[in-house]
């Protein structure tokens, strides 16, 4: 902004162009007062907002902010069932970047492993928002979080955790069971890269259930396990256990076990 400005005789005002300089600093909106003054009169000053033009962090909740132009969170989803979110541009005192409009990465994560999400990238954001559809497609996930990132400065955000449902065609039960000289076959419905155990037990008055295959990778669809158990009692409860991402059980109470008695 020039250090000063002639008002030409017979006017009463003159407009300046003050020249807001560009940096990279995330400090959000600064307060600017102008000030002007001249020999024989009162000193003026108007302040103004410089909004900040650079991300800090996305928030992304809902799609349901396209039409209540608010932050929804996401609710319980069920897997290959597309939804809509939202994911909008924040400065750090998360005012909207309202000339924001590049793409940016999507992924997603969750206490039970590998989430697939697609697309793994939006569209161009329109005055600082995207709205779209996205897929969880591997099954049922607990506290599911959807990350959205900015690959050149590698700024990001994430949104509210939820639930993840399997589909009817995902969900973990046991198809079949049976004996094939004398070793125990099971089959069960699996999602790929998902993890599973085979575990047994005598009865089902609280004894300590034995991992009998401690470690199965889902191939999608039915798969079948086989345990050699000619040396084994007569009567055994099986269970298939669904694993989290640090190969413990899944959270207990959700219905991800299921359990089969074979005499043989």
């Amino acid at each position: 902004m020039p250090a000063s400005v002639v008002l030409l005789a017979g006017r009463t005002f003159t407009n300046i162009s003050p020249t807001v300089i560009d940096d990279a600093e995330t400090d959000g909106p600064q307060t600017v007062t102008i000030t002007a003054s001249a020999p024989g009169f009162a000193q003026g000053s108007t302040t103004v907002t410089v909004l900040d033009n650079d991300l800090h962090h996305f928030a992304i909740g809902s799609g349901d902010a396209q039409v209540f132009e608010q932050r929804t969170l996401i609710l319980n989803q069920t897997s290959t069932v597309p939804f809509a979110i939202s994911v909008v541009a924040k400065d750090i005192a998360s005012n909207t970047l309202i000339g924001f409009t590049q793409a940016v990465a999507l992924s997603a994560v969750s206490d039970l492993g590998l989430v697939v999400l697609s697309p793994t990238n939006t569209g161009m954001f329109q005055r600082g928002s995207w709205f779209g559809r996205v897929t969880v497609s591997n099954g049922d996930h607990m506290n599911v979080r959807i990350i959205a990132v900015e690959t050149s400065s590698g700024r990001g955000g994430q949104s509210n955790p939820f639930r993840v449902y399997a589909s009817l065609a995902q969900q973990l039960r046991i198809l079949g069971a049976g004996i094939e000289r004398s070793d125990v076959r099971l089959t069960f419905n699996s999602v790929t890269g998902r993890h599973y155990r085979l575990e047994a037990v005598l009865d089902l008055t609280g004894a300590t259930w034995n991992v009998v295959v401690p470690k199965l990778t889902g191939l999608g669809g039915a798969m079948t396990v086989t345990n050699a158990s000619r040396f084994s009692p007569p009567r055994q409860f099986y269970r298939v256990v669904l694993l989290a991402l640090d190969g413990s059980p899944a959270t207990s109470g959700i219905h991800r076990k299921k359990q089969v008695r074979t005499h043989h």
